[in-house]
C-alpha cells in the first residue's frame, strides 16, 4: 500500500490515519510529495514496513524537527527532506534491516544533526561544499568545509565504525564550532557504545576545559535539560565542581539549574558523619 497524500491537520505529530492510500495491505511506500507543505508538523514517525520514501516526500515541511523510521526503509528519493530547515533529529529503529536508508539521509543533510541508532545517539556536525573554478585548467574543484562529511563516512549500511568516529574528534575538535564539538562529546559520553577509555577521557577533558561556555549557554536559555545532560557526562567529578557551577548559575539567576545541582550534590557527595569517621 502506498501513502499518496497526507491530509492530516493535527499539529506536531503526523497522524497517518489521515491520508489518501493506494492499494491494500501494509504501508510500504511514501509517494513523492506526499507530505509537501505540511508546515504544522514537527514530528513524523514511519511504521515498520515502509521500504521506500519518494522524491521530495516532505518538501517544505519547514517546522519538522524529528523524523523516525525503521531500518527496513532503505530508499529515500532525491530531496526527500528538501527545505526541512529545522530537522535536526533522526531516529532509526531496528527491524532486521540495514543502515542504508540512514546513510542516504545524513549524506543528503549538510546541517548538523543528532542521530539515534537503535537507541544510541550520535551527533554529526555540519558540512558545506564549495565549488571553485579553475578557468585556465578547465577544472571545477570541490572544497569541503566543516567536519561533517568525515563523520558521515563512519557510517555504512552494515553499521557504524565507532573507532573511526572517535578518531575524527582528535583530528577535528579545535577546528569544529564549539557547540558542535560539545554535542559530539555529550552524545558519546551519555551513549558510550564501543567507547575506549582513552577516548572517554579526551571527550571529558574537552568538556571540562570548556565548562564556562557550557554553563553560560545553559544559563542564558534557562535550559534544565542541558544541566542534566552535563551531569550524565560526568564533568562534575568533585563537590567543588558542583559548587562552582552553582555559584555561576546563581550569578545568572538560573534558579532551576541551581536546584538541580543541589539535588545532585546531596545525592552524590553525602556528608561524612562522625560515626563514619575513623578514630
Amino acid at each position: 500500500m502506498i501513502l499518496t497524500k497526507y491530509t492530516g491537520t493535527a499539529h506536531n505529530v503526523a497522524d497517518l490515519k489521515e491520508a489518501v492510500y493506494d492499494g491494500d495491505g501494509e504501508l510500504t511506500k511514501i509517494a513523492a510529495y506526499a507530505f509537501k507543505e505540511h508546515r504544522e508538523l514537527t514530528e513524523v514517525n514511519l511504521p515498520e514496513n515502509v521500504e521506500e520514501v519518494g522524491n521530495n516526500a516532505f518538501y517544505n515541511c519547514r517546522n519538522l524537527l524529528k523524523f523516525t523510521f525503521f531500518d527496513k526503509t532503505e530508499s529515500f528519493g532525491d530531496g526527500a527532506f528538501r527545505n526541512c530547515t529545522k530537522l535536526d533529529y533522526i531516529g532509526l529503529n531496528s527491524s532486521g534491516g540495514s543502515l542504508r536508508g540512514l546513510k542516504e539521509i545524513i549524506f543528503a543533510m549538510s546541517k548538523g544533526v543528532t542521530v539515534s541508532v537503535y537507541g544510541n545517539e550520535l551527533f554529526f556536525p555540519h558540512f558545506q561544499p564549495e565549488f571553485q573554478d579553475n578557468v585556465g585548467a578547465k577544472i571545477v574543484a570541490e572544497i569541503m568545509h566543516g567536519a561533517g562529511m568525515n563523520y558521515r563516512e563512519c557510517v555504512d549500511r552494515e553499521g557504524i565504525d565507532y573507532m573511526k568516529y572517535d578518531t575524527q574528534f582528535t583530528i577535528q575538535k579545535y577546528s569544529m564550532e564549539l557547540d558542535e564539538a560539545v554535542a559530539v562529546c555529550k552524545a558519546r559520553l551519555i551513549y558510550p557504545i564501543e567507547l575506549r577509555n582513552e577516548k572517554r577521557e579526551e571527550y571529558l577533558e574537552f568538556l571540562t576545559n570548556n565548562k564556562k561556555a557550557l554553563f553560560d549557554e545553559a544559563a542564558v536559555y534557562k535550559d534544565s535539560n542541558k544541566v542534566l545532560a552535563y551531569i550524565h557526562t560526568g564533568i562534575f567529578a568533585t563537590k567543588e565542581d558542583v559548587d562552582e557551577a552553582m555559584d555561576f548559575f546563581c550569578e545568572k539567576d538560573f534558579a532551576e539549574g541551581v536546584n538541580i545541582l543541589i539535588d545532585y550534590r546531596n545525592k552524590t557527595f553525602k556528608k561524612t558523619s562522625i560515626m563514619d569517621m575513623e578514630i
